[in-house]
């Protein structure tokens, strides 16, 4: 890897350990035991335990002098711990990590005696020529972690360490404890947080006393800042899909700098403050078009929904118009949202310039402090309607900046825009007349087959033009009606289960679906709903009625017609006294709309919202046929075609010359930018142009929909047989409803948040789910069996 520009990322070890390993040219390997020796006797920035190497046959013979010996050795300390040094075990091709056996804490003979044979026993093969290790315990540890100085899934050069705060040195490895993370680019060691600040010259000199090569390492830091490293190991990878050799990895990254230097730039001559950017914090482009797009996908979704529409509809429920502004852009091949353009659309347009750029201000402010919120900004940093807590004061106590009167004109600014949303004669129930607009263009039928790209021009301009801003402003308003819900749960008025109640009336297309599934023959299923397809911008996903599709065919499911294992009754039910006391509440608060309205319109927003995402959803389908069916007539599949942009094929109308080789070529060429950012690991949240370089993994808070509890084995969403298990979903769009044909036990996805289309799904079948679980979706899914407790908020692994 070659050396990075700035010359402050580079912390040089110090000078006696640089001229030592320079001197002596020391390549370290070996066994376990061997390493621990050869570091112990070479270290000088960091501490290797005393070492005591036991063979296997001296054990046999003579277990007696083995005990004696290692009791009377002053350099081994009691507690001592007993550790496995297997031939096989951290060699260059296997790693048998966590396989044999360890014993901490052993201070008695006897206890040392068991110890040995227990891990001896645990090798499972001939122990004559085999060793264990005995080392004194570690005293006075604050934390301890794994540390990898190379991408263990694509090889790419991060060193990624996970660490745990106490006393317990295998907390990380046992996956016990409150696990943090912290990634960064080799070279950029400077930038460790405080916390981990003691292994800055250790990771240095640890790596060229192993030969440079990537390495797997355990260490712990004590309460005096000395770094002890318990096992220093080779990384053993398994097929990579990033080859170091091949690229200027160092290049890639800066590359990916200065693209989120340019947008903050854009930003600030907006008069936006820009420098915040989040993968999830509005339109949530990594749940929907997950977090390395290929182009095809991106630009579609850029071009529909994040480059104009997404703030007409706002702009239009009357929210402050954000229609000039970029919404989106990619950054090392992820996509992000601009977290300041995304404030300043949920501030009514009614507040003043000055008023709103203090929210604004004072929300990013709020994120930078609590960043783990960044899935859930419109309900804990920023509001976006009126609600009857926000007059207390975490909510006030986040606009610092607001004086007591600008506060309470924002207040009641938000107030009126609630009301006019909700009222039957106000802006959004104008808005929802012009559906008919949509469900024209939905019914208009083209042979998919034939049709030519003006025609793909003609579709996603009207889709653009009428049916996003549309559905804009239509989940704008089921937002609203979840938001006033969750606040009423809050406070005690209603219970999580009228939600479900509420949801499940609205009757809404995910429901319709899962009836006509049960009712219609295949054929008839397919002709109303063939053209859902999961990844609803994704042309690699097939369509329903595609084919190569097995979404359905492939699962034995009995449709039983009495029985809905999903939408079971709910005997949620809203007594007069509990309707009258919300009405009371309601006028005191200021709302101009009492429960009936209020219900009416909850049911008519979630209604409303899932009608025209799915017309507008087919006709982007049908784009992605289309384009699929144009690139094979030139000769190439859709994985070639995946690799175009909306701007590339739109500009292919002008080519009259030669479509196969100018396809392949700008394939070819997007296809390499895309695959050069796959490796590139970048946070959730970018507030400091240094995070490219180095950033802390964010706790996930999760979202748990439904009060449920449910006990169950776990699946991936593309095993064979989901019926009664927990499934888990990376990221997940509305053409993932298929799902809820089975009679599922719940499930879990990576992305998403309160709001997002498979909370309301949750909602809607009651089927509990994790919406959003972030970094502990990859620890959840590798269990057997889990038990979700959705009122306790809590996961807990079975098996």
């Amino acid at each position: 890897m070659t050396s990075m520009p700035s010359p402050e990322r580079h912390v040089p070890i110090s000078k006696r350990a640089r001229m030592h390993i320079s001197s002596e040219n020391l390549v370290i390997q070996g066994s376990k035991a061997e390493v621990l020796q050869q570091l112990r006797s070479v270290a000088t920035t960091f501490e290797v335990l005393p070492v005591y190497k036991l063979k296997g046959n001296r054990w046999q013979e003579t277990p007696q002098d083995c005990i004696d010996e290692i009791l009377v050795d002053k350099k081994l300390i009691r507690p001592l711990i007993v550790r496995s040094s297997f031939s096989n075990e951290d060699s260059a091709t296997e790693s048998h990590a966590g396989e044999f056996e360890s014993v901490l804490n052993v201070s008695t003979e006897e206890g040392l005696r068991t110890a040995i044979t227990s891990v001896f026993a645990s090798y499972s093969s001939s122990i004559e020529h085999e060793h264990v290790l005995i080392q004194p315990m570690a005293k006075g540890v604050a934390i301890s972690g794994v540390l990898m100085t190379a991408d263990p899934h694509s090889g790419a050069p991060y060193t990624i360490i996970n660490f745990v705060e106490g006393t317990n040195t295998e907390a990380v490895t046992s996956g016990q404890g409150e696990v943090k993370s912290v990634v960064f680019l080799n070279g950029c060691v400077s930038l460790l947080p405080l916390a981990l600040k003691p292994l800055r010259d250790p990771i240095v000199e640890l790596t060229a006393l192993m030969g440079h090569r990537p390495i797997d390492v355990e260490f712990a830091i004590t309460t005096s800042g000395k770094v002890i490293i318990f096992q220093s190991r080779p990384i053993v990878f398994g097929s990579l899909t990033f080859q170091l050799k091949n690229h200027n990895f160092d290049a890639i990254v800066e590359n990916a700098r200065e693209r989120y230097k340019n947008f903050v730039k854009y930003n600030n001559s907006k008069s936006i403050d820009g420098s915040t950017l989040g993968v999830m914090p509005d339109w949530n482009p990594a749940e929907l078009i997950g977090s390395k797009p290929r182009p095809l996908a991106y630009s579609l979704y850029r071009y529909l929904i994040t480059d104009g529409p997404w703030a007409k509809g706002r702009a239009q429920l009357g929210y402050h118009d954000m229609r000039d502004h970029s919404l989106m852009t990619l950054i090392g091949g992820v996509p992000f949202i601009s977290v300041g353009t995304s404030f300043n659309s949920f501030i009514p347009k009614s507040v003043s310039a000055s008023v709103r750029k203090k929210i604004v201000n004072d929300a990013n402010a709020a994120l930078r402090i609590s960043p783990s919120h960044h899935d859930k900004v419109e309900f804990k940093i920023i509001p976006t309607i009126y609600k009857p807590e926000m007059h207390r004061g975490e909510w006030r106590d986040r606009f610092p900046s607001l004086t007591d009167a600008e506060w309470e004109s924002y207040l009641s600014s938000l107030l009126d825009l609630t009301n006019n949303i909700v009222d039957e004669h106000g802006n959004y129930f104008r808005l929802m007349k012009r559906i008919e607009y949509v469900e024209a263009i939905y019914e208009e039928n083209i042979d998919l087959s034939s049709a030519e790209l003006i025609e793909v021009k003609s579709i996603l301009n009207k889709v653009r033009q009428v049916a996003t801003p549309l559905f804009s402003a239509a989940a704008r308003a089921a937002f609203v009606a979840t938001d006033i819900l969750k606040s009423l749960q809050g406070l005690g008025y209603i219970s999580a289960g009228l939600i479900e109640v509420i949801s499940k009336s609205a009757n809404a297309i995910g429901a319709q679906m899962v009836d006509d599934y049960r009712e219609l023959d295949a054929s008839k299923f397919l002709e109303k709903y063939g053209h859902i397809r999961p990844g609803t911008f994704d042309i690699t996903a097939p369509r329903y009625d595609s084919p190569d599709a097995s979404y359905f065919s492939a699962f034995d499911f009995d449709k039983n017609l009495d029985t809905d294992p999903n939408r079971t009754n709910n005997d949620e039910v809203m007594t007069t006294e509990n309707i009258n006391n919300i009405n009371s509440f309601f006028s005191e608060v200021g709302y101009q709309f009492n429960w009936e309205k209020f219900q009416s319109f909850a049911e008519t927003s979630i209604n409303y919202r899932e009608k025209i995402k799915y017309l507008y959803t087919k006709k982007v389908s049908d784009v992605l046929e289309i384009i699929k069916n144009i690139g094979s007539r030139y000769g190439h599949d859709v994985e070639v075609m995946s690799f175009m942009t909306i701007s590339d094929i739109e500009n292919m109308l002008d080519l009259g010359f030669d479509p196969h080789h100018r396809i392949a070529e700008i394939s070819v060429s997007n296809k390499i930018i895309w695959q050069k950012n796959l490796p590139v690991r970048l946070p959730d949240l970018l507030t400091d142009f240094d995070d490219v370089y180095c950033f802390t993994i964010m706790d996930s808070i999760p979202n748990y929909i439904t009060g449920k509890t449910v006990e169950a084995n776990v699946a991936e969403i593309g095993d064979g047989n989901l019926a009664g298990k927990i499934i888990f979903i990376e990221s997940a769009d509305p053409g993932f409803d298929w799902i809820f044909t089975h009679p599922i036990a719940g499930f879990i996805t990576k992305y998403g948040g309160e709001n997002s289309h498979m909370a309301i799904r949750s909602r809607e079948f009651g089927v509990p789910a994790v919406i959003g679980a972030g970094n502990y979706f990859d620890k959840w899914r590798k269990a057997h069996r889990l038990r979700v407790e959705c009122t306790a908020k809590r996961v807990e692994v079975i098996l």
